[in-house]
């Protein structure tokens, strides 16, 4: 495993910590801070991520692993992606469809991906 695959493989797994019970969930925002503390929706746990664990990560970088989170996205869909370019992380995250479960199995299958 490469270096840089190993940094976005940790990245996707403290993301996913940070959103691994529903009440730490959210949609239709990237994160808010309320009494029950703080709540990220999928691209906002990324970035938090990024944030703690490699700050200095470049835009070209942070943008591969959200290629390979929209990727996962698609495949769970089932959808092509050359015919569902439109399908974004956040679309995904805010669709009224889909769910923290949902959300929970993207971030599996993108580690799984990663891991080869």
């Amino acid at each position: 495993m490469s270096e840089q695959v190993s940094i976005q493989r940790a990245i996707l797994a403290v993301a996913r910590d940070l959103i691994d019970v529903p009440e730490r969930w959210c949609q239709g925002m990237t994160w808010s801070h309320g009494p029950a503390g703080a709540r990220y929706c999928m691209m906002g746990a990324l970035s938090t991520a990024t944030q703690q664990l490699t700050p200095a990560l470049g835009v070209f970088e942070f943008l591969d692993l959200v290629k390979c989170v929209r990727d996962t996205v698609r495949e769970q869909l089932g959808l092509d992606t050359a015919v569902s370019s439109t399908v974004s992380v956040a679309a995904f995250n805010d669709a009224p469809t889909t769910t923290h479960e949902d959300v929970m199995l993207v971030f599996k299958h993108a580690i799984a991906k990663l891991e080869g």
